[in-house]
């Protein structure tokens, strides 16, 4: 009886031991497979920190340093290539404080992003504006080319009509750090209309647009000064189509629009 017991006792001890030399591996693996997905909003080249925005809306704060691996579309580019706008996938070695972590690798996507701060410098020779992003971090610096629509309090304007300070929402491609279009506006709100396309009258020069808060249609007016933004780039009334989401800013008057934006939604604004 007692040599039973011994014996149990004995392979007891044995299997508790396995289990535990085990435990520390599984749970340092555990430990370093987080991943933050989402948009980078900023890049602080100074600290090496990028912030993302993820799909819930809450922002993370991570390390990258040279050994940070990134790939986009598959194949391995330098850290350097990471932009502010990209879409991103990283995992991280989990710390606690504001910095969540360190970054080990990211899988990045450059992609359409909007862009709001304040205007730091303007190179009309080089046709390049520097904006100091709301989200903070380095400053990031577009290009502007002609094809650029530029509007300052809704009317058409140039790069030479932009000056440091100036409020800014620039829309661009992360991929090649293109604008295309960079509005400037005061701090006093405007009238604005969001919501779809309802309907629309080309003859009329009329847009009919369902908001998206509720209450009754609204129906605005077009000329031959509006500007139109379709899917990021320049576009006209031809464009339109019912069900689009739109953006109208109008003097409330005349309910006539001065910049009229639409486009198809994208899961990843």
């Amino acid at each position: 009886m007692f040599k039973k017991s011994l014996y149990f006792i004995v392979a007891l001890f044995t299997v508790f031991s396995m289990l535990m030399s085990a435990a520390p591996v599984s749970a340092s693996g555990l430990a370093a497979t987080r991943q933050a997905r989402g948009r980078v909003i900023a890049i602080n080249k100074r600290t090496r920190v990028v912030t993302i925005r993820n799909t819930a809306g809450a922002r993370i704060a991570l390390k990258y340093n040279s050994n940070t691996k990134l790939t986009i579309r598959g194949k391995s580019v330098s850290i350097a290539r990471m932009h502010v706008g990209d879409r991103i996938i990283m995992s991280y070695t989990p710390k606690a404080g504001a910095i969540k972590g360190t970054a080990t690798n990211g899988e990045d996507t450059p992609g359409a992003f909007e862009l709001e701060g304040f205007v730091s410098a303007v190179d009309t020779v080089a046709g390049t504006v520097d904006i100091a992003s709301r989200y903070g971090g380095s400053i990031v610096k577009l290009k502007v080319d002609t094809a650029t629509v530029i509007t300052r309090e809704d009317l058409p304007a140039t790069l030479a009509d932009l000056a440091f300070g100036d409020r800014i929402e620039a829309r661009y491609n992360s991929s090649t750090m293109l604008a295309s279009s960079l509005k400037v506006e005061s701090d006093i709100d405007q009238d604005e209309v969001e919501g779809l396309v309802a309907a629309f009258d080309a003859a009329a020069g009329t847009i009919t647009i369902t908001p998206e808060n509720g209450g009754a249609d609204v129906v605005i007016n077009t000329s031959s000064a509006t500007v139109f933004m379709y899917e990021d780039s320049p576009g006209s009334f031809s464009n339109l189509q019912v069900g689009q989401d739109i953006e109208a800013k109008v003097d409330p008057l005349t309910m006539l629009a001065s910049y009229v934006e639409f486009e198809t939604e994208d899961d990843w604004k």
